[in-house]
């Protein structure tokens, strides 16, 4: 929705960076917060912010000799490097490390809170534990 702005030359790219992070980051954040994170959804995570990042930015590929631009993969390298650099000056941390930060705050919250409310209970139940009485006996249903 905010593609426009966020890759307009008429704004100074600190805004559009800050835009960026106010919206997108925690609209990716708390869909990403029911995940279990694996290496690959990291990696993933990674990949989407340092593409969206290299839109932001809106570097092109640099003409090296003649008509020749430059190699794909050195442009991906410089661009990432450029959007990492930029991202450390503002003190806006990546996808990966907030989204652990924010879970293991959660944690923390579950872990310190009063037995009476339910997020601690799911945190602290044991099925081995409940009653015959509310649980299901093993096995397959029985037919009809």
């Amino acid at each position: 929705m905010l593609k426009q702005e966020l890759t307009s030359s008429a704004y100074s790219l600190t805004d559009r960076i800050r835009l960026f992070h106010g919206t997108v980051t925690p609209t990716i954040l708390y869909g990403s917060s029911c995940w279990t994170m694996t290496k690959e959804l990291e990696r993933r995570l990674r990949a989407c912010q340092r593409r969206m990042l290299r839109l932001i930015i809106g570097a092109r590929r640099r003409i090296t000799t003649g008509t020749n631009l430059e190699p794909w993969v050195d442009f991906i390298k410089r661009t990432t490097r450029e959007a990492e650099e930029r991202l450390d000056r503002l003190k806006i941390e990546d996808w990966v490390t907030a989204q652990r930060r924010r879970k293991w705050n959660f944690a923390r919250r579950v872990a310190t809170q009063e037995r009476s409310w339910w997020s601690s209970n799911a945190a602290k139940w044991n099925p081995a534990i409940t009653s015959s009485r509310t649980s299901r006996p093993p096995g397959r249903p029985k037919q009809r």
